[in-house]
């Protein structure tokens, strides 16, 4: 009996390895033509993440500037100036009050300004008080301003070989220092308060100013101080004379 004959399975193929993707080909095969499209999209995608580690790294080891803050600025130095010699410590400078210009309409030394002249010239005053008692200035000090009196009552001294001599008394509406305003000479006398007085003071500067700004309230401010001090020259020649 003829043997039978087996039928000889065919041999299974050999798994066929997995296609690789391209990009992972593309990297495995540098030889490829340089021209696949593959490759080029995998080469532009490695050079963006490449330019995104860049920006990273650059962020973490220079760190961007903190914001700027403005310098500190040092505070302006305080100017201290030098006290007065003629300004007591309980002195004080002031605004004038809002009467200033009335005030001097009714005092003799500005008779001949009009209403609206005094106005101008309260803008150039200033207002002191002056405590009972106390000096406002001294015998050969530096003469820079002109007192009116407001309000009290000024004593005025001279100093002499028997001492110390109360010479006058300047009551409201009275002025005294104003030679200060027309010659650069030491304080001929010594001026103190003899109860608390309110004075309008006028300086060598504002004076000046008043000149340059309003020239006939000067004017006639400076016509009634000149006769005021040839009535004062007057005064005192006539009283050497007859004590002779």
């Amino acid at each position: 009996m003829p043997a039978k004959k087996t039928a000889k399975k065919p041999l299974a193929k050999a798994a066929s390895p997995k296609p690789k993707p391209k990009a992972v080909a593309a990297l495995a095969a540098p030889e490829r033509n340089p021209n696949d499209p593959a490759l080029s999209t995998l080469l532009a995608r490695l050079a963006h993440v490449e330019e995104q580690l860049e920006r990273i790294l650059h962020a973490v080891e220079k760190p961007g500037a903190k914001e700027a803050r403005p310098a500190p600025v040092a505070p302006s130095p305080v100017k201290i100036l030098p006290p007065s010699l003629e300004t007591a410590d309980s002195a004080r400078l002031m605004p004038v009050d809002a009467d200033t210009a009335q005030f001097l309409s009714r005092t003799p030394l500005f008779a001949k300004l009009s209403a609206q002249e005094c106005s101008m010239l309260a803008v150039y005053l200033e207002a002191k008080l002056l405590p009972k008692g106390h000096s406002l200035f001294q015998q050969g000090d530096f003469g820079d301003a002109m007192y009116i009196v407001k309000t009290g009552v000024l004593e005025i001294y001279k100093n002499d070989v028997f001492g110390s001599v109360r010479v006058a008394e300047v009551r409201p509406g009275g002025l005294v220092g104003e030679m200060a305003l027309v010659e650069n000479k030491p304080r001929s006398a010594n001026v103190r308060a003899s109860e608390d007085s309110k004075l309008l003071v006028l300086s060598r500067s504002a004076y000046a100013d008043l000149k340059k700004v309003h020239p006939q309230v000067a004017t006639k401010f400076q016509d009634e101080l000149l006769l005021l001090l040839s009535g004062r020259l007057r005064q005192t020649t006539d009283k050497l004379v007859g004590s002779k």
